[in-house]
């Protein structure tokens, strides 16, 4: 697994400018609000309370609530598990 940093900005849920934004992934770890396009497909883990809720939702899709609740998002796999993306689109 490859391990992206880009320096050039703290991205978290929202666009921020840098030369290389369109091309390369997001870093592991980069955080997405419910509500706000996706900028990385993969994996994607909510902590509420005392679980944690793992998607799979794919770049240009709108980040899911959680039981009609907005959270936040961390981004832990680029991999996409093609049965959780099934529930999380449904």
């Amino acid at each position: 697994m490859k391990i992206d940093n880009n320096t050039a900005a703290i991205q978290h849920g929202y666009t921020v400018w840098s030369p290389d934004n369109k091309n390369s992934r997001k870093h592991l770890g980069y955080e997405q609000y419910s509500g706000t396009e996706c900028q990385q497909t993969g994996q994607w883990q909510a902590s509420l309370y005392a679980t944690q809720v793992v998607v799979s939702v794919q770049k240009g899709t709108v980040m899911p609530y959680h039981k009609a609740q907005a959270v936040r998002w961390k981004l832990i796999d680029y991999g996409v598990d093609e049965k959780l993306l099934e529930k999380s689109q449904s």
